[in-house]
């Protein structure tokens, strides 16, 4: 059950993301700096921590995986 809670989390964390690159290039495309400044400041706010955990614990966890296990894990994650 953790496995499945930490894909949906990273999956929810990942959309909102995705989600506030699309704000930012609205602000940047519509030259509204404001705006611009707030979502760059947002992104590092929530994306620091988020890759932080990712760098130091889970590329950790597939170091010693093979190609084969990681693009297993990788599919099972697209597929949910």
């Amino acid at each position: 059950m953790l496995k499945l809670d930490l894909i949906s989390k990273f999956k929810d964390d990942h959309r909102k993301v995705r989600d506030m690159l699309f704000e930012l290039i609205d602000a940047i495309s519509r030259r509204d700096s404001q705006k611009a400044l707030k979502m760059l400041s947002d992104l590092d706010r929530f994306v620091g921590p988020h890759f932080r955990w990712e760098e130091e614990s889970l590329y950790l966890m597939f170091e010693n995986s093979s190609v084969e296990n990681i693009l297993s894990i990788y599919l099972v994650y697209m597929i949910e």
